[in-house]
């Protein structure tokens, strides 16, 4: 399938709008404020009548934002809860950027999304932001007494690096033997620096993201290199993926992850996990924040919300 005309046309006012980057290697400063900027002009817009609740997280020797989503007309409900983490290669990306994204997600599915402001590399890379996930995660399941949410259904997700970080909350919270995980919502996920699959080659000069993006958000996520002793750097290396809860996971047909993406599926699906893959047809990496412009990004995001509600409403 080609891509999808919509997003031809939201590419080349992209480029009309949004000129390159002035130097072939763009500092972490000026890919963070392209990001924002993309965002407040293409990103999707808040539902009618959603609940938004900013919250500060106090964790262990820090404290991290994060806002609270609930549907219109729940107040007063006991709800499941989605946390989720926002993609952008562990460097950009906020819940700002994401904020029409989780919106529509608590509104599609129902359920209360908590967005966690992680932080990020390379100021702080590996193991930081996803020592910051999985706290997120314990003190929203410590506290959701507070959130009006049930700690027996949480789930937890994310987009493209937001999705590594959910698979390791995932896997720590089994190998912890801590709070239970009710499912996963992984969209176009990367979990592994390979840059040699059939995707990562086709792809490699985007539309919307290329292999040199992913290059530098390794090197930035994980300095040193490679690290296979904890499962959380490179998920697809894990010892073993039983144990862990179902998953929803979401593929973009035009998108150098494609690959890993079907490989981490694959992978789960031969651990016993119950996955179910699907390949959004025409669209590329980040399809997920242009739901308000491309019906058929749209269309991929209310059939993940209705995973969502599947599992944590039935």
């Amino acid at each position: 399938m080609p891509l999808n005309p919509d997003l031809v046309r939201y590419f080349e006012t992209l480029g009309k709008e949004v000129p390159p980057f002035a130097a072939s290697t763009p500092t972490v400063q000026e890919r963070r404020e392209r990001m924002e900027w993309i965002s407040r002009r293409f990103g999707a817009e808040r539902p009618a009548g959603v609940e938004v609740r900013d919250l500060v997280l106090p964790l262990a020797g820090r404290t991290l934002t994060a806002r609270l989503y609930r549907p219109a007309g729940s107040a007063g409900k006991t709800l499941p809860l989605l946390v989720y983490y926002h993609g952008g290669g562990w460097v950009i990306g906020s819940v700002q950027t994401h904020d029409g994204l989780t919106a529509n997600l608590a509104q599609d599915a129902g359920v209360a999304v908590l967005s966690v402001e992680y932080r990020m590399a390379p100021e702080f890379p590996f193991p930081v932001p996803c020592d910051d996930a999985y706290d997120a995660f314990i003190w929203a399941h410590a506290n959701a007494a507070d959130l009006g949410v049930d700690k027996r259904r949480i789930a937890v997700g994310g987009d493209s690096a937001g999705a590594h970080l959910a698979t390791g909350v995932a896997i720590a919270a089994r190998d912890r033997d801590a709070a239970e995980i009710a499912f996963q919502l992984l969209l176009y996920p990367t979990v592994e620096p390979v840059f040699d699959t059939e995707s990562m080659t086709t792809h490699a000069n985007g539309p919307g993201l290329t292999r040199a993006d992913m290059e530098f958000f390794w090197n930035a996520f994980l300095p040193g290199g490679p690290s296979y002793d904890d499962p959380r750097a490179i998920p697809s290396e894990a010892e073993s993926l039983s144990g862990l809860p179902p998953a929803y996971v979401v593929l973009a047909q035009f998108d150098p992850l494609r690959d890993e993406g079907a490989l981490y599926a694959l992978l789960l699906d031969e651990a016993g996990v119950d996955v179910k893959q699907l390949e959004a047809e025409g669209l590329t990496h980040g399809f997920a924040r242009q739901q308000g412009i491309v019906p058929a990004a749209r269309e991929q995001m209310v059939w993940a919300a209705e995973a969502v509600r599947e599992a944590l409403l039935r």
